[in-house]
């Protein structure tokens, strides 16, 4: 068996015993360079009592209404921003554990204080991570490369991407 049929399995398997509290996130940015001043981000959201995933996708604008720009790193505003949302949605939902999982390696150093944050959003993104983890017991996987092609991983990129264009 290869790694990501694993992967898909282990996650089907955390999905069937979920409980109310309990939620799987699987989080995804994208940009081009058509659209500097956008993001598309989502969110694959498996929880019960949903027998489906339910998907959530948007575009995040760069600049603010004096047409500054948030961050300059759109690589990574998507993917925060993404995480970001799919903590508002465990809070908003009486989610207790939340298994997060991200294509972007930093968001698992960033949580977990093991990597450095160097730009205001993302020592932003930091405590407001921080912050959710003394309410909410946060577990991020970090095998990327398998995330990034798992069922879910590949869904949350497409609508992503898909929002995006």
């Amino acid at each position: 068996m290869n790694e990501v049929f694993e992967f898909n399995e282990k996650i089907a398997k955390m999905a069937n015993g979920l409980t109310p509290n309990k939620a799987i996130v699987f989080t995804a940015g994208s940009y081009s360079d058509e659209k500097p001043d956008q993001v598309g981000w989502a969110l694959v959201i498996l929880h019960k009592p949903e027998e489906k995933p339910i998907p959530f996708s948007g575009i995040a604008k760069e600049q603010n209404k004096e047409g500054e720009k948030k961050t300059g790193h759109r690589n990574i505003f998507g993917e925060v921003y993404a995480a970001e949302k799919a903590f508002d949605w465990a809070k908003n939902n009486g989610i207790k554990t939340l298994y997060l999982y991200s294509m972007y390696k930093e968001i698992h150093g960033w949580l977990k204080e093991n990597h450095d944050a160097n730009y205001k959003m993302t020592q932003k993104f930091q405590r407001i991570g921080l912050d959710f983890q003394t309410n909410i017991h946060l577990l991020v996987g970090d095998n990327y490369k398998v995330i990034s092609k798992s069922k879910y991983g590949k869904m949350a990129k497409d609508l992503a991407q898909k929002v995006e264009e």
